[in-house]
């Protein structure tokens, strides 16, 4: 295989990406200094990198951190970036320029860091043994403060089959990664980039291999997962073979992982394996302890109410309207053959304050796998309510389960309180990522990426065939002290038929990002603009982020 230059070149693909905040850096005049680093990573928002080397083909990820950026008070919480980044060879010679402007850092949290994701396509096979130089220059286009910094990076050849990079996706939509950490109970992919595999007529045929394992590399099952994939792929001479895999795979548990893939080339019998961090987190507060196991025939169940699917643990058991009910459930005891699978039936009732039973549904049955050993499974439950208007009290949601494999059975229940007034509310809050995309975000949000909350506001005041609300959203701390002047405003007017039912409820959508890491609150402020009602709900969040003390430079 050739290793002449192959059309090198750099495209980046922007995404703005924001850090928790770190020490202030005055300049001789006082003012906040503008300062910028090049950090790289593993895939897009994941673990800082430690080296600089890259392997043939691989596609380096990067953050470049941007400390010192203030929004001026006339711009209401909003700065703006231009970046223009360069990438040199060895002997100096530009090999590519790019110039963008990001003006997406928001000063929700207070003073914070701004860092904008890039990911490099360094295209061909430009061996050598000097370092080649990625530039950034900064310019904060509202003040005209400058900065420019550099990172030097290496690239090596690769003869053998290799798995070069890899990342993590959600499986419900893969353009989203899951970021630092996946969550139990989640559906995941692992994306995988392969290099020098051998094509026999037009055809790669690979085994690959799934063998998890703890954190020391010990694997918790005898038999690995293996699946045969079968790749059309054309490869003209002079050119390297390239592969993408993917692999699903749901964390059944909480804790620091290792997902040991090998994959062997089955036109030329060589295999190559590489262990790949799996860092997996739980709505559950106690997953640093075992998990006890039940009595034989017994299942032992917990149930966490959460705020929307895979959200964060919701502080109270009201419900509204039709509000669905969300929960994480936690087994212990369920029975599995070698290579960690089962099945498990369940059923879901909901019963009033009498006992008559409001509905009693048995659900299709639940294939598991515990890929991450022990006898722990973790999913995520949703029931759709619908309950009219008029029904207010308390009532039941019962879960049943029964394992397949072993017949021990299992029960929890949770009271809930539905419709207790009639007042103005909001309800249902849920966190997205994306600003328009239905993937939950997360029981963790991190820091820089963009979501949106969807809520729902009841007891609103029909007048004149509308209903009229002013929506606002500000970050405040736990104690509720606001961070900001900066906040969110949303206006919106619905005009509803005379003809028709009264609404049960109007649907509210906010996009938002936040600036740094840690315990915060966004305060979600309503007004009713017919009745002056207002209604005013803080909703936790946990925000993580790779912080300002984590090593940036190491060593080739």
């Amino acid at each position: 295989m050739g290793k002449g230059l192959r059309n090198t070149g750099l495209v980046v693909m922007i995404l703005p990406y924001l850090l928790c905040c770190p020490a202030v850096l005055l300049a001789e005049d006082g003012e906040e200094k503008l300062e910028a680093q090049i950090i790289f990573t593993h895939g897009p928002g994941g673990p800082i990198r430690e080296s600089a080397e890259f392997q043939t083909e691989e596609d380096p990820h990067a953050f470049v951190w941007i400390t010192g950026l203030r929004a001026r008070p006339e711009d209401k919480g909003h700065a703006t970036v231009s970046v223009t980044m360069r990438y040199h060879d060895p002997s100096g010679k530009l090999l590519n320029e790019s110039t963008f402007i990001d003006n997406l850092y928001w000063e929700l949290l207070g003073p914070g860091v701004e860092a904008v994701y890039i990911n490099l396509k360094l295209e061909g096979n430009n061996f050598s043994e000097e370092a080649y130089e990625l530039s950034v220059e900064l310019e904060h286009t509202e003040t005209g403060k400058r900065v420019t910094t550099s990172r030097k990076l290496w690239t090596k050849p690769v003869k053998d089959l290799s798995i070069i990079q890899y990342q993590f996706a959600l499986a419900s939509d893969p353009t989203f990664a899951p970021g630092m950490f996946l969550q139990a109970g989640r559906d995941h992919l692992l994306i995988l980039q392969l290099l020098n595999m051998m094509v026999k007529d037009n055809k790669v045929r690979l085994r690959v291999s799934t063998l998890a394992c703890d954190k020391h590399g010990n694997p918790y099952h005898a038999e690995a997962k293996t699946q045969e994939v079968d790749m059309a792929l054309a490869a003209k001479e002079g050119e390297y073979p390239i592969g993408r895999i993917e692999i699903p795979f749901t964390p059944n548990r909480a804790g620091e992982q290792i997902l040991r893939v090998t994959v062997e080339d089955l036109n030329s019998g060589e295999k190559t394996t590489r262990d790949i961090p799996c860092p997996v987190i739980s709505v559950f507060d106690d997953t640093e302890k075992p998990v006890p196991s039940p009595p034989r025939g017994l299942l032992s169940i917990d149930m966490c109410l959460t705020r929307g699917e895979f959200g964060t643990p919701r502080p109270n058991n009201i419900y509204y309207a039709n509000d669905t009910i969300h929960s994480q459930v936690r087994i212990a005891g369920l029975t599995t053959n070698a290579k960690g699978e089962g099945e498990v039936d369940f059923r879901a009732t909901l019963t009033d304050e009498a006992g008559a039973v409001i509905y009693d549904l048995e659900q299709p049955t639940l294939s598991h796998s515990h890929l991450h050993g022990k006898d722990v499974l973790e999913m995520s439950l949703f029931q759709t309510t619908n309950l009219p208007k008029t029904m207010a009290g308390p009532v039941t949601w019962a879960l049943q389960f029964t394992d397949r494999v072993s017949g021990a059975t299992g029960f929890v229940s949770q009271q809930l309180v539905v419709n207790p007034d009639q007042d103005l509310h909001t309800t249902g809050h849920c966190f997205y990522l994306g600003e328009n995309s239905n993937v939950p975000a997360g029981s963790l949000l991190q820091v820089g990426r963009p979501y949106h909350l969807s809520a729902t506001v009841c007891g609103s005041e029909r007048k004149n065939s509308t209903h009229s609300i002013e929506a606002k959203l500000v970050g405040v701390d736990l104690r509720g002290n606001r961070l900001s002047d900066y906040e969110v405003n949303l206006s919106r007017k619905v005009a509803v038929s005379r003809y028709t039912e009264p609404v049960k409820s109007l649907s509210l959508k906010q996009a938002f990002r936040l600036n740094r890491s840690g315990q915060f609150a966004l305060r979600l402020i309503v007004t009713d603009k017919h009745s002056g009602q207002v209604s005013i709900e803080d909703i936790p969040i946990t925000v993580v982020g790779h912080g300002p003390n984590d090593p940036v430079e190491k060593s080739r």
